[in-house]
């Protein structure tokens, strides 16, 4: 499994290439919803990036039946399960700044394991609309500071739970037609501004 500290694993390998924010892509799904079952209280985004400390396997049941493919939504938008071929396309690709935390389904039989893609690489902030003020941006438009990326291969936003694949870690999963995995633009600005 991807047990990575952000950015500084991808750092010991030596910098891949820069952040290239207009090529920036977040994770996108559809059909098969799962309702994981956690701890009364819990927050959603510190079990999205890792920070949730846990019994494992975390329990689900399924909330609406549709598709079965790599990628299942959760009923919370920053929490994603991803199939066996997702987390090893992850690791044998290498990609940086996830982990996978095994998930059992507990009313519903599948043929594979399923995990909760835990992503550990931080960008620092999203900045303009809806995000972080930062003087000196437009007023209109999401931001982020290439300079307060990690170097990690996913990543979100220290002030988002939105899930973002950087260039090479969208085209290796674009090249493994995983099933259910969309993977959209998300029209980040580079914001042009040295990070503070």
């Amino acid at each position: 499994m991807n047990s990575l500290n952000g950015g500084q694993q991808a750092r010991q390998h030596g910098a891949r290439e820069p952040l290239h924010v207009e090529r920036v892509c977040r994770l996108a799904h559809n059909s098969f919803w799962l309702t994981l079952e956690v701890r009364d209280g819990a927050d959603p985004l510190q079990l999205a990036r890792g920070q949730y400390i846990a019994p494992l396997p975390l329990k689900a049941r399924v909330l609406k039946h549709g598709r079965i493919g790599d990628l299942f939504g959760t009923g919370w938008a920053t929490l994603h399960v991803i199939s066996e071929r997702f987390r090893q396309l992850l690791d044998l690709n290498q990609l940086t700044g996830s982990r996978a935390l095994p998930v059992e389904i507990i009313d519903y039989v599948l043929d594979m394991p399923v995990y909760l893609l835990a992503v550990t690489g931080r960008c620092g902030s999203e900045y303009g609309s809806g995000g972080r003020y930062r003087p000196g941006l437009p007023p209109f438009g999401m931001f982020l500071d290439p300079l307060e990326w990690d170097g990690s291969d996913l990543f979100t936003p220290t002030n988002s739970g939105v899930v973002l694949f950087g260039a090479r870690a969208a085209n290796v999963v674009r090249r493994a037609r995983l099933r259910n995995v969309q993977l959209e633009p998300a029209h980040y600005r580079e914001s042009g501004m040295t990070a503070r």
